[in-house]
C-alpha cells in the first residue's frame, strides 16, 4: 500500500471515530441559524401542545389521534425532515472542506 492510501485509510478511521462529535457540533452551530432555531422552537411547542407526539415517538402500544393531533404530528415530521436536511447540508460542506485540507496534506493541490 502506498503512502497516500495509508494516509487516506487513517483519515477515514479518524473521521469515523470523530463523526458523532462533528455531527453534534454541526447541530449546535445550526442553533445560531434563525431558520433552524425557529423550526426547533416550533417542534418543541408542538410537543408541548400535543403530548400525543411524544407518545407516538417514545411510547408503546396502541394510540389514537384526533384530527388536530394528526395534523400536528405531520407538521412535526415535516419540521424534522427540513432540519435534518439542513444538518446534512452542513455535514456535506464540512466534508468538502475536510477533503480540500486532505488533498493539500497529501500533495494533491
Amino acid at each position: 500500500m502506498n503512502g497516500g492510501s495509508a494516509v487516506f485509510t487513517e483519515l477515514v478511521e479518524q473521521m469515523q471515530v470523530a463523526f458523532p462529535e462533528i455531527d453534534n457540533e454541526v447541530c449546535m452551530a445550526l442553533r445560531n441559524n434563525s431558520e433552524y432555531a425557529a423550526m426547533l422552537q416550533e417542534k418543541e411547542q408542538l410537543e408541548k401542545d400535543y403530548p400525543a407526539i411524544t407518545s407516538l415517538l417514545e411510547g408503546g402500544g396502541a394510540i389514537s389521534l384526533t384530527a388536530a393531533e394528526h395534523d400536528a404530528f405531520n407538521r412535526y415530521n415535516d419540521l424534522t425532515f427540513d432540519m435534518e436536511n439542513m444538518e446534512r447540508m452542513q455535514l456535506y460542506f464540512c466534508g468538502h472542506a475536510d477533503n480540500f485540507s486532505f488533498q493539500k496534506m497529501v500533495g494533491m493541490k
